[in-house]
């Protein structure tokens, strides 16, 4: 279904504002910084990147002003970084045969100002080719200082075997 038919689907079911994180984006940003400004939280955004992945074609060369508004220009040098912010009435132009969320939604709601950037100076890779997975095998561990822990209760990354209460499980 892609990101526009997943939210199509869910659309009926999501809060009144929600975020919504490409899987294939590794960002390093403060969110907290971002979502405690009321200003902000108010409107739908799009986080945004330095431009590093030549080989995304999705939200690229993008230029903001000091107010956050975006446009596509062939001198921008922002792109997407996979993180946005919504509120649920952005949703309700989402139609039947929606699939790609960056190409048939967002670039629209760019053109008609509808969604707004904020810049990030963090960290950022698109995993989501071949080339940037491999390239992110050997980088992100020399990047990464903190270790983490990823604990999945639905089956969405390991086998699904119910109530969890044993340490062997």
């Amino acid at each position: 279904l892609g990101t526009g038919g997943a939210l199509r689907k869910i659309k009926n079911l999501a809060s009144e504002r929600f975020i919504l994180v490409n899987g294939d984006s590794i960002l390093f940003h403060d969110l907290n910084f971002i979502f405690n400004k009321k200003r902000i939280f108010e409107k739908n955004f799009i986080l945004l990147t330095k431009q590093n992945n030549q080989e995304s074609k999705k939200l690229t060369s993008l230029k903001i002003n000091n107010k956050g508004k975006l446009f596509f220009s062939a001198k921008g040098n922002f792109m997407n970084a996979g993180i946005y912010h919504l509120q649920k009435k952005f949703l309700i132009n989402i139609k039947k045969n929606t699939y790609s969320f960056e190409d048939e939604i967002i670039s629209k709601a760019i053109n008609n100002s509808e969604i707004f950037g904020i810049k990030s100076n963090g960290f950022f890779i698109d995993i989501g080719t071949p080339k940037f997975l491999k390239i992110s095998k050997k980088l992100l561990p020399k990047i990464l200082s903190k270790r983490s822990a990823f604990f999945d209760r639905d089956g969405v990354i390991n086998y699904d075997k119910g109530y969890v209460h044993k340490l062997k499980d």
